[in-house]
């Protein structure tokens, strides 16, 4: 029943406020007219709530069970925790009952207590924070607030702090600036001390490497020019020196002189140009005759210019002599064996030596044992020489291929063994056109000069399918009777 008690007289005080503390002070005697006044208000103060005439019974019982006695410190204790715990109708405890009951401890805030609720507005003025190291502590969005003491001393190469309101400087080693980027500087003992040059130098030799005092380095490039388009300028990364080199120019023709135009005197400048030379040419169609019989025109393919090259007029028999005459070409003279002697006949050997044999004396014959084939051309002249018997092919010849003049040794079966002799075709070395007559517009194999163990033979012409099949004078032929052959 006492719990009821409590928890009646804490409903009693949640609505009245501080008309209730003060009534439940004088809750002392049960059986005064105090007592049944206030429980005749507690009655009235319950009407509206669910308390029913039994609990009313049972807190008139307890009243009458204390009479006499006191409201201990306990049960005084009990009745503000209930206070604090039970809510009624009316709401919650307010919290607050004055400013005083708001009061946050901050300088910079204005309490206010409003419908039982605190709230706090910013103050201005003046305050201490408290800080020795700040100044002008004024309030500001509800703190107080100062401007910290400007302890630097514009000095690099100082901490600077304030503590207690004196402001300290300690030295320290951080790099610092003189304003020259040429320099790199440190703190030392409190002020700024020169250190290292500034290395500039990229090691690359074709730049010119410089310090500015305000930019710092500089790494310019070398400038290699001489004003000639005609020539390729650089810098050599190994040594730093300028190059120039002349440009090439070749259009691939070697019978053009080729340079570069510097000056622009055959269009624009630097462009290269192509002029043919005085004596150029491409083929040896482009090459005049200067009409000496002796010599013969051809175009040399390196220098792409014609040349005129001295006949060789040696037709490799020993029994001659040869010479040139510009009017008539290459002569070859019998070498001359006569003695004067009647009663000897005269001949020339196949070494060349003139032999003297008595009249009256039969001559041993010499048996065929080689055939010297010997061939002397106006102009270059590629020989081939059909002879003997292919041995892999007994239906074909052995060839055999040279440049005039063409000297070839063959013995006895390479020159004999054919039935009707050794063929002779003839080509241009550098066009690759056969001899095939002057009808044609190629050199006449009538041309060339053959001898067989050093005597000047005539071949004949044998028109035969291949070389020159279509020409009037086809093939040479030698006999072998002109061979010497048994």
């Amino acid at each position: 029943m006492q719990s009821k008690n409590i928890k009646l007289v804490a409903s009693c005080i949640a609505m009245l406020v501080t008309l209730v503390i003060s009534g439940c002070n004088g809750f002392e005697n049960p059986n005064s007219t105090d007592v049944a006044n206030s429980g005749t208000d507690v009655a009235a103060a319950d009407a509206g709530n669910t308390a029913d005439a039994g609990q009313k019974a049972e807190i008139a019982s307890v009243d009458a069970g204390n009479a006499g006695t006191d409201t201990s410190v306990q049960e005084v204790q009990q009745v503000e925790i209930a206070q604090q715990e039970v809510t009624t109708d009316a709401g919650p405890k307010p919290e607050c009952v004055t400013k005083t009951d708001c009061d946050d401890n901050n300088l910079c805030t204005v309490d206010f207590c409003e419908q039982g609720k605190c709230s706090h507005a910013d103050a201005s003025g003046d305050c201490d924070d408290g800080n020795a190291c700040t100044l002008k502590d004024t309030c500001s969005a509800g703190a107080c607030k100062g401007t910290p003491v400007d302890c630097n001393d514009n000095n690099p190469c100082t901490d600077d702090f304030c503590l207690g309101g004196v402001c300290y400087q300690g030295v320290n080693n951080a790099p610092c600036n003189d304003n020259d980027a040429c320099t790199q500087e440190m703190c030392s003992g409190g002020t700024c001390q020169i250190g290292t040059v500034t290395d500039c130098n990229d090691n690359n030799p074709c730049t010119i490497d410089t310090c500015d005092k305000t930019k710092g380095c500089t790494n310019t490039p070398v400038v290699c020019e001489d004003g000639d388009l005609c020539t390729m300028d650089w810098c050599d990364f190994e040594t730093g020196a300028c190059l120039f080199v002349n440009k090439v120019c070749d259009d691939g023709k070697a019978w053009t002189e080729d340079f570069c135009d510097s000056f622009g005197w055959y269009g624009v400048p630097g462009q290269c140009v192509a002029e043919n030379k005085p004596n150029g040419c491409s083929k040896d169609t482009d090459c005049k005759w200067d009409g000496n019989l002796c010599t013969f025109v051809t175009c040399n393919g390196i220098t792409g210019t014609c040349g005129a090259i001295d006949k060789n007029c040696n037709d490799n028999l020993p029994c001659t002599v040869d010479s040139c005459a510009p009017s008539k070409g290459c002569v070859s003279t019998p070498v001359n064996c006569d003695d004067n002697n009647t009663l000897t006949t005269d001949s020339c050997n196949a070494q060349g030596a003139c032999v003297h044999t008595p009249v009256g004396t039969t001559p041993t014959p010499t048996p065929t044992t080689f055939v010297q084939l010997g061939f002397v051309a106006p102009v270059a002249a590629e020989i081939h020489v059909f002879h003997g018997v292919d041995p892999s092919d007994p239906a074909k010849n052995v060839e055999s291929i040279g440049l005039a003049p063409y000297v070839i040794n063959l013995n006895q079966y390479e020159a004999c063994g054919t039935a009707d002799g050794i063929d002779i075709a003839v080509r241009n070395p550098t066009t690759m056109v056969w001899w095939c007559g002057v009808g044609d517009g190629t050199p006449s194999k009538a041309q060339l000069s053959v001898s067989v163990n050093g005597k000047l033979v005539t071949p004949t012409f044998q028109i035969e399918i291949g070389a020159c099949s279509n020409g009037p004078e086809g093939n040479l032929h030698l006999s072998k009777l002109q061979l010497g052959c048994p």
